[in-house]
Parts: C-alpha cells; structure tokens; sequence
C-alpha cells in the first residue's frame, strides 16, 4: 500500500467530544490509563532535576548537570593510565 501525503489542512484529524484524559501543555493528548499522567507531564515540562545529583535544574534534553558532567570528565581523566613514549 502507498504511504499517503496529508497536509495540516486534510480531514485526517478530528475533534473527539466524547473522550477524557490528560493533554500536556503542549497539547498532546495521552490518554486515562496508568501512564498518561506521566507522560503528559514530561512531554511538556522544560526543567528537570539533575538525575544523578538530585540538587541542580537542569533543560529537559540535557542528561547530567554542567556539575555532574565536570566530574565525571575528571573522575575519567584520573582514571586514565599513562606510559612513557620513547622515541630512540
């Protein structure tokens, strides 16, 4: 089967009256079962809480805080093994 072409103007989209559940600021609608809440929270936040010190704020698309990152990076380089290079 051929992939269809739809524009935002198409009638592939349509207004549901008769349905409930949760829409993140954004507008995207999850659902009511166990996940929706969550989901819908996460899907429109901006901030989160560094996951792996719990204390610094950090943008939703970031992994660690600039904190975590600077010690992990030298956790890293410590943990580097160096030899001599002699060159005769």
């Amino acid at each position: 089967m051929k992939d269809q072409i739809l524009f935002e103007d198409d009638r592939a989209a349509k207004f549901e009256e008769n349905i409930s559940g949760w829409v993140s600021r954004n507008g995207l609608f999850f659902g009511n079962d166990e996940n929706s809440e969550r989901l819908a929270r996460t899907q429109g936040r901006t901030h989160k809480v560094c996951p792996s010190c719990n204390i610094n704020v950090i943008e939703k698309h970031f992994l660690q805080c600039s904190d975590c990152i600077d010690e992990k990076v030298r956790k890293n380089y410590l943990n580097l093994k160096f030899s001599r290079i002699s060159f005769f």
